[in-house]
């Protein structure tokens, strides 16, 4: 039951189909750390970033798509991380021998990271293919990550085995970008344009968006108090420290 990963996050799965819904971090990583209990497989993270569908990204999406190439391409990803869903931070690189994508933790959260790492680098590979073709795969694959007991799931997801225990975590494709399908560069500035006159102008708040969704969920009649702090699964007393903490009040 799908609804079990969100218990208590202050959202629910209707939730998820308005545009305006904006989780936090903390929301994110309580889920996932529930998945991977309810779905103990070695791999989660790798198996779930090959779901990921590029028209699910919205304008990042098809602002990739409209890219003039595949580095292009990327770096509109990495421009609009936070409206495009990253859970790790994204930069680029460029050398005389390959354009490389380079994850990084944002937060310390050793718990989670195998997770994120395989999700966010599949998830990466695999738009690559949906919008390249089916034959844009990495050249290398790098991860600061112990070699697992099994790489075939590795060598499904990136068509090759990944080297393990390396300074960082990466994606190592060819020096030379290549041309997209969809090029349109008009249709990519605006975009471009519309994720920057979106782009929220403050950082997104731990129990802010959390009450802020219970609220905007019951419309012009907010629950009160002791009604959200039980669907937070906090006392009243916490769920007002939190929110002081954050610079806010429930009223």
């Amino acid at each position: 039951d799908p609804s079990g990963l969100l218990r208590g996050l202050g959202f629910d799965l209707a939730d998820l189909d308005s545009p305006v819904l904006r989780v936090s971090y903390r929301q994110c990583a309580d889920a996932i750390r529930r998945a991977l209990v309810l779905m103990p497989s070695p791999h989660l993270g790798l198996e779930i970033g090959e779901t990921l569908k590029v028209v699910s990204l919205s304008k990042v999406g098809l602002g990739m798509m409209a890219s003039e190439n595949s580095h292009r391409m990327f770096d509109f990803l990495i421009a609009f991380p936070q409206q495009a869903g990253c859970l790790l931070s994204l930069h680029s690189e460029s050398t005389v021998r390959h354009y490389g994508i380079v994850a990084q933790p944002v937060f310390h959260d050793p718990e989670l990271q195998r997770f994120l790492v395989e999700f966010t680098l599949s998830a990466l590979a695999f738009l690559a293919r949906q919008i390249v073709g089916p034959d844009c795969r990495p050249q290398a694959v790098e991860v600061a990550l112990p070699p697992p007991a099994c790489t075939a799931a590795y060598e499904q997801a990136f068509g090759r085995t990944p080297l393990f225990g390396r300074p960082a975590h990466r994606l190592l494709f060819a020096a030379q970008a290549q041309p997209l399908p969809c090029a349109e560069p008009s249709v990519a500035r605006a975009m471009q344009e519309g994720l920057q006159a979106a782009r929220p102008a403050q950082p997104v708040l731990e129990i802010g968006a959390a009450v802020a969704q219970i609220i905007r969920r019951h419309q012009g009649a907010p629950p009160p108090l002791a009604q959200v702090a039980r669907a937070l699964h906090m006392s009243e007393r916490s769920l007002r420290r939190r929110l002081c903490e954050e610079g806010l009040s429930f009223r």
